[in-house]
């Protein structure tokens, strides 16, 4: 991500500073002392592998606020019969973010440091909390900020192309893994830690997690990158990170193993935003949006920097008669429109390409009739599911322990992942009839011409802060 594309004077620009480290130390790195993190460092140059050293990286609290919304366990299938908590789930991710970060107000951009309300008033279970979610949002945020990859996916939720049989095995694994055909490699593993005053244990234990990834699990070439996040006394990063060589796998040859294609990069891109897609599926049509943007790449561009943007608006507003439902057809090469929805109470509308709402429609299809099919292939197993027909409260099996439950689980989400994984090329005409049909809704949304809105958006995903959202008051001054 270039610097440059980073609008400096925004009211939510911030700089996250940042500790690179090429290697992962396996007992961990003792914490920088606070002259290393206060002092001006280098500005990002959105070029990886950096050099070693410190770095400060220009984004905007919407970068941090969509990868907290990405990232993590997927809950999607699970949610799938009561659409209607995509919103919860959303607000979940979100909230504790602006409840518990604010900026010391003196510079801009701002650095971030802990609120008062975080500081003081919240118990250590609390801040325990809390530094779960952040160091989940900021290793997402350096996959797709700094390293350039695609939202992450959690490990016990999907395997990668390329992984070993044990790679839902027992023992501790590393939190996350993104995959993208375009780099090299192209498997990245991610563990993320974070506290409020991270220490040297706490990093040990996050390369630990990465050591576990043996032949028999991740047999590939892949990259590890370990995250760790600091949140007093004032909010900064620690990246390490490697590169593992190819291995042999046990009982195949692994330079035979498949790669990365693009049919997966549009199939991971789909999962990360299935929580987004139940949000509009949810809203009700008099809920749902149209907001036209220029077509880019997936990199991230903003609303009041895009020329392209701004010029395209300008054309519609001249005859909204004309274009309010449906755009020509001839300008689908310059432009997208984006299928959005606002989340109740935050203030935050969120979003995606008509095609990509295809595709993520066709993926939660094929993972409800996967579900459908293991649980009829295991009915025990349908404690880990609700279904249409199955909305109440999924309970434990007394008769089982806590790890057996972990365990089950496991296969589960293995099962399911083993069958989901051979429909991946079909979302690839979902996409290109979203592209050509539109979000198969009853009608095409209404558009909105000017969003007053602070936006961010690449070629498929989209989200825009209202100046007066409750999420933004930690940059207010």
């Amino acid at each position: 991500m270039p610097a440059s594309s980073v609008p400096l004077n925004a009211a939510d620009s911030l700089l996250v500073p940042v500790w690179v480290k090429q290697g992962i130390a396996p007992n961990g790195l003792r914490r920088p002392h606070p002259s290393h993190i206060y002092r001006p460092h280098r500005r990002w140059s959105g070029a990886w592998p950096p050099k070693d050293g410190w770095y400060d990286v220009p984004t905007t609290w919407r970068q941090i606020l969509d990868a907290a919304a990405t990232v993590g366990r997927d809950p999607s299938p699970w949610l799938s019969s009561l659409p209607v908590l995509a919103a919860n789930e959303l607000l979940a991710r979100l909230a504790p973010l602006a409840a518990y970060l604010h900026h010391d107000g003196a510079t801009s951009p701002a650095l971030l440091r802990p609120s008062p309300v975080y500081s003081f008033g919240a118990e250590k279970s609390a801040q325990g909390a809390m530094a779960y979610r952040l160091g989940m949002t900021m290793t997402e945020w350096v996959a797709k900020e700094m390293i350039g990859l695609p939202a992450t996916t959690h490990h016990e939720d999907a395997a990668p192309i390329g992984a070993g049989p044990e790679w839902f095995g027992a023992g501790k694994r590393p939190d996350l893994w993104s995959e993208d055909p375009n780099v090299t490699p192209s498997i990245w593993s991610l563990e993320a830690k974070a506290g409020r005053r991270l220490s040297q244990g706490t990093l040990r234990e996050g390369a630990l997690q990465l050591a576990a990834l043996g032949p028999t699990v991740l047999p590939v070439q892949h990259g590890r990158v370990l995250v760790g996040t600091s949140i007093d006394d004032r909010l900064f990063t620690i990246v390490q990170h490697e590169v593992h060589t190819k291995r042999q796998h046990v009982g195949a040859d692994a330079a035979a193993l498949p790669s990365v294609r693009p049919a997966d990069d549009l199939y991971n891109l789909a999962r990360s935003r299935l929580i987004v897609f139940l949000l509009l599926r949810s809203a009700g049509y008099a809920s749902l949006r149209t907001r036209s943007v220029s077509r880019g790449s997936q990199d991230v561009r903003y609303g009041e920097t895009d020329p392209e943007t701004q010029q395209l608006r300008r054309t519609i507003s001249l005859r909204p008669d004309l274009y309010q439902r449906r755009l020509p057809q001839t300008w689908s090469a310059r432009t997208t429109d984006m299928l959005t929805s606002a989340v109740p109470g935050t203030g935050i509308t969120m979003g995606m390409s008509y095609g990509l709402f295809r595709a993520c429609a066709s993926l939660m299809e094929s993972l409800q009739a996967s579900i459908l099919d293991v649980i009829q292939e295991r009915p025990d197993w349908s404690r880990f599911s609700s279904t249409e027909r199955t909305v109440v409260a999924i309970l434990r099996d007394p008769r089982r322990s806590e790890e057996e439950e972990e365990e089950d689980l496991v296969d589960f989400k293995e099962a399911i992942d083993e069958r989901v994984r051979p429909t991946r090329v079909g979302l690839t005409d979902a996409y290109e009839r979203g592209e050509e049909e539109g979000p198969e809704v009853v009608d095409f949304p209404e558009r909105e011409l000017e969003p007053p809105e602070l936006e961010i958006y690449t070629a498929d995903t989209y989200l825009a802060v209202s100046p007066n959202s409750p999420l933004l008051s930690p940059l207010r001054r």
